[in-house]
């Protein structure tokens, strides 16, 4: 708690230190700081270039020795010179000694040898400033030139007052500030927590009857006028490949299209929408389709050997999403076989194909090898056969992956019909074909976390086991946060619900079940909390409302009340001494200024210069400790904010606080201390301006 403090004084030694010879450099009357800052650099490059000769990684040493060199040698000329031509002639040596590791330096050198030779550009800056500074004072006006006079030959009389106005200063922003970040923090994270404005989370249809279920929870959403869009999540634990030793993350399928999660800029390198984009599925127009008038399905099938424990079955989804699973039974026969079911009644049609495959008990690598033939897929309309599909190519026919090692392969026969090979690896019990309308694989966007860990890139494709089922997925972009995924580790991947559904569909005759979120957004920006609650069975799941949780966080007596309370007083007690700090330094060099715009009244200086003096003088205390305060300031904040915007779990806090300056009370304060500055100044400059010559004189 105190290192903030601890950094404000350390600022304040280093200031004190530092702003006399940087005010003599700034006036162009000391060249010390130029010469300090040089000497630094060229002992530094030594030194770390004789370090990397004795561990043998810089092979060029006399290079790095002549850039040392050349670089002192235009020290020593520009100390030397005294005409601009020869101070010219300095700073292109200079130049030339930086430019010398660039060219002629070796990559590979260590210990930060390459690093610190690009601070040699730092002095042929500095010469070119100091050249720069002395042209320009020689023809500013007088009182311009008196205030830096003043400054460089008697810096010790002002290094006070800027340390007391970059002391409470820096104690005002750094309170403004933290208090700020500490608000916005809170609210972020609710806004990532629930993503929108509002969210169910932890639906389970199958345990509870269906008035608790996720689909009731959505018809109600619906037919509630105050929402406008609902969404629904399938949120699980996966992990990579199909083995127990694969990277475990969260993954998480929703609708892009409708998605209205809450961001942040920090989230992504792009937009969010426009990256959101990259998900939705790619539309095909070739479907295999089967008529709702048909009633049965059939295929001719022909297995190399007879497979007692092996079911034929056929994959079919309704226009409502309904997947059926039609069993053709075992086929135990090695001749052509014409298998035939009858058709769900309860169908929304027409019907669309989704897959041909042979189910199996058991699981991975506990299969019986073999293969099949399947030719003319065809249904029935009043006791006529007509063909769907005849197999004559490839067309969007797929492979169901069942293992990263999988061995299953398909081929086209030559006279009609493909052929299926299958290995002992199986998916869910399930080994087969599909009409991969929508892509063979599940485009997703991976967290860094995961590319990390993953070493996969954009582009590449990936196994990954969901709920002990297996897809093949493709990396199509890359972000660092996205709302409601709060792991510690922040290792997910993003997808389309339909696209994941359909590949899970393939292998699961329950994947539905695994859609256990819904969110939702409102119409207006009031939600009312009653209505929204009052029409659902929350028995087993939980309602998070944006409006009551930031109802909650307004009532929390700490942050409405008590960090108020201390802000305010802190902005009080730093704005009333900064104010009586200025007022007591005016009030102490009253006389010696005094006496000082006198005599040069007496030299013949205008009211209009003496006015135009002190007020650039007192402007540049006030600019210069503002400065250093505001930069102190927010630099403790950042220090301070991991310290005090800590979850109670102790974990990484996600999303991660922003640092955000109070501009409101920080101009509130600083707006009163510049109108009391002014007062004091003018007041002051009109006493000297009215002060008796010949009084003054006579006290001298």
């Amino acid at each position: 708690m105190i290192s903030p403090f601890i950094f404000l004084l350390s600022v304040s030694l280093v200031f004190f230190r530092l702003f006399p010879q940087v005010l003599r450099f700034l006036s162009g009357e000391s060249k010390a700081l130029l010469y300090v800052v040089g000497y630094i650099f060229a002992l530094s490059m030594g030194f770390t270039s004789i370090a990397n000769v004795y561990i043998g990684s810089d092979t060029r040493w006399l290079f790095t020795a002549l850039s040392v060199g050349v670089l002192i040698v235009s020290l020593v000329v520009f100390r030397l010179s005294q005409g601009l031509k020869a101070h010219i002639v300095a700073v292109l040596i200079s130049i030339s000694s930086a430019l010398i590791p660039f060219i002629y330096g070796p990559d590979d050198m260590e210990l930060f040898s390459y690093e610190v030779s690009r601070g040699f550009f730092v002095v042929p800056i500095m010469m070119f400033v100091f050249l720069i500074v002395q042209i320009g004072y020689s023809k500013s006006p007088l009182w311009f030139y008196l205030v830096f006079r003043n400054f460089a030959r008697d810096s010790g009389r002002y290094i006070w007052v800027i340390l007391l106005l970059a002391i409470t200063s820096g104690i005002l922003v750094f309170a403004t500030t933290l208090s700020m970040t500490i608000t916005r923090s809170n609210l972020e994270k609710t806004l990532y927590k629930i993503g929108s404005d509002g969210r169910i989370t932890l639906s389970n249809d199958q345990f509870y009857r269906s008035n608790y279920s996720l689909k009731n929870h959505q018809d109600k959403l619906i037919g509630n006028t105050q929402v406008a869009t609902v969404t629904r999540i399938m949120r699980t634990d996966s992990k990579t490949g199909s083995t127990k030793l694969g990277h475990k993350f969260e993954f998480m399928a929703f609708d892009p299209t409708i998605n209205n999660s809450w961001s942040r800029s920090d989230f992504s390198e792009q937009p969010m929408e426009s990256i959101l984009n990259k998900l939705n599925p790619i539309s095909v127009d070739h479907q295999l389709v089967i008529p709702a008038t048909a009633t049965h399905i059939g295929v001719n099938l022909k297995f190399d050997n007879n497979y007692p424990n092996i079911t034929t079955k056929i994959g079919l989804i309704d226009n409502k999403g309904k997947t059926f699973n039609l069993s053709l039974g075992r086929i135990n026969s090695r001749g052509w076989t014409k298998a035939i079911v009858e058709l769900p009644d309860d169908a929304f049609g027409p019907l669309k194909l989704l897959s041909i495959y042979i189910s199996e008990p058991g699981y991975g690598p506990s299969g019986t090898s073999g293969s099949m033939e399947i030719s003319d897929l065809f249904y029935v309309i009043d006791q006529a056969e007509f063909t769907v599909e005849e197999f004559n190519e490839f067309g969007r026919w797929g492979i169901i992956p069942s293992s990263v090692l999988s061995s299953d392969n398909m081929s086209i026969l030559k006279n009609g019909g493909v052929k299926f090979n299958f290995g002992k690896y199986m998916n869910s019990s399930v080994r087969g074909i599909y009409w991969s309308e929508i892509g063979e694989f599940i485009p997703v966007i991976a967290s860094n976390d995961f590319l990390r860990q993953t070493g996969l890139s954009i582009g590449d494709y990936s196994v990954i086991e969901i709920d002990n089922s297996i897809v093949i997925v493709r990396i199509v972009d890359r972000i660092n946060f996205f709302s409601t995924i709060t792991t510690t580790e922040n290792s997910f991947l993003l997808a389309d619900l339909d696209t994941t559904m359909f590949h899970l569909n393939l292998v699961k005759v329950n994947a539905a079940s695994l859609i256990n979120e819904l969110v939702f957004t409102l119409k207006s920006d009031y939600s009312v909390a009653d209505n929204a609650r009052s029409g659902l069975s929350l028995r087993g799941s939980e309602l998070l409302l944006l409006s009551e949780e930031i109802a909650d966080l307004k009532g929390d007596v700490f942050l409405s009340i008590g960090l108020n309370i201390l802000i305010y007083s802190i902005i009080l007690i730093t704005t009333f001494l900064a104010c009586m700090g200025y007022l007591i330094h005016i009030v102490c060099n009253y006389r010696t200024s005094q006496r000082y715009f006198a005599s040069l009244r007496m030299v013949g200086i205008s009211k209009t210069q003496l006015y135009s003096s002190l007020i650039t003088e007192n402007l540049f205390l006030v600019f210069l400790g503002f400065i250093i305060g505001f930069w102190a300031g927010i630099e403790m904040c950042s220090h301070m904010v991991s310290s005090v915007v800590l979850p109670s779990d102790g974990k990484v806090v996600i999303p991660s606080p922003i640092i955000s300056a109070d501009w409101m009370f920080i101009g509130i304060s600083f707006s009163f201390f510049i109108v009391v500055f002014a007062i004091i100044v003018l007041i002051t400059a009109w006493n000297y301006s009215i002060s008796n010559l010949g009084i003054l004189s006579r006290t001298e």
